[in-house]
C-alpha cells in the first residue's frame, strides 16, 4: 500500500509514552531549531537521558553518556565524516564512518554483527547504516547487501522486499520492536509506533533520508521533499 510519504510495513500497539526526560527533549529540540535543515540531520534516543545529535557533515554530541561522547568528539576532532548512528536504551551504539576512510566504531554491539562489519571493512563493502537492539538483534546496509536478524517470518519478508519496491536502501534504525529501513523511494517498517506511521501519512511527497524512533512512539525524521526541499520532523516528549 502506497501512502503520501510512500512506505509499507506494520504498527504495533505498544501504547505511547516519554522515552526521554524533560530536560534531554527540551535540549534536543534545542539543537535541532539551532541548525539548518542543508545537508543531514541525524538524533537517536538512548536512554531517558541520552542522545546521540549529528549534523551536516561532521557536527556532532552526545548527551548523558560519556562514552557515546568521547566516541563522537573523536570523529569531529579527526575531521571524519559521521554518516550514521545508533543508539541503544543500556548506552549501547554503533556509529558510520562515511568518505575515504569509512568504517564503524562501536560499544555493546551484537558479536555477529561485528563480524559482520569487520568482513565488510576488509572486502572493500562500504558500510552505510547499522543498527542494533538490546535483544540481539540487528541490520546491516552496505554497498553489496543487506542483513537483518530478527525473529519474525513478517520481518525478513519485509526486508527482502526492499530493492524491489523502493530501490537503493540507505540507512535504518532497528528497536527491540520493530525496525525501518530508509530506502531512494520510499521505507519499509516493521511494527512502528502509531504515532510514526501517523506522520509518515500525513506527509506529502516526503522521502525520508533517516527515520529513529522509540518503541513508545517518539521519532525523528529528516529527508527531502520530491521538489528537493529538505524537510525535518519530529516528536520527542
Amino acid at each position: 500500500v502506497a501512502y503520501a510519504c510512500p512506505w509499507e510495513g506494520t504498527v504495533s500497539n505498544i501504547p505511547q509514552s516519554s522515552a526521554m526526560t524533560k530536560e534531554a527533549s527540551d535540549d534536543a529540540e534545542r539543537y535541532i531549531k539551532s541548525n539548518p535543515y542543508d545537508e543531514k540531520m541525524i538524533v537517536d534516543i538512548g536512554s531517558r537521558s541520552t542522545f546521540a545529535f549529528v549534523y551536516e557533515r561532521n557536527g556532532c554530541l552526545g548527551y548523558g553518556d560519556s562514552a557515546l561522547r568521547n566516541a563522537l568528539s573523536q570523529l569531529n576532532s579527526e575531521n571524519k565524516e559521521i554518516r550514521d548512528v545508533c543508539v541503544t536504551a543500556d548506552g549501547s551504539y554503533v556509529i558510520i564512518i562515511g568518505e575515504e576512510e569509512w568504517g564503524y566504531r562501536s560499544r555493546g554491539a551484537p558479536d555477529e554483527l561485528t563480524i559482520y562489519m569487520k568482513q565488510a571493512c576488509r572486502s572493500d563493502n562500504r558500510i552505510y547504516s547499522a543498527a542494533f537492539n538490546t535483544k540481539g538483534g540487528y541490520i546491516l546496509i552496505t554497498e553489496k547487501f543487506i542483513l537483518l536478524k530478527q525473529n519474525s517470518q513478517v520481518a525478513m519478508r519485509r526486508i527482502n522486499s526492499v530493492h524491489d519496491k523502493f530501490g537503493k536502501a540507505k540507512s535504518c534504525c532497528m528497536t527491540d520492536a520493530g525496525f525501518v529501513v530508509c530506502c531512494e523511494r520510499g521505507v519499509v517498517a516493521f511494527n512502528i509506533p502509531q504515532s510514526l506511521a501517523k506522520k509518515l501519512n500525513e506527509e506529502s511527497g516526503a522521502i525520508p533520508d533517516y527515520i529513529k524512533f522509540e518503541d513508545s512512539g517518539q521519532y525523528f525524521i529528516y529527508g527531502r521533499k520530491v521538489n528537493g526541499a529538505k524537510f525535518c520532523s519530529w516528536w520527542l516528549w
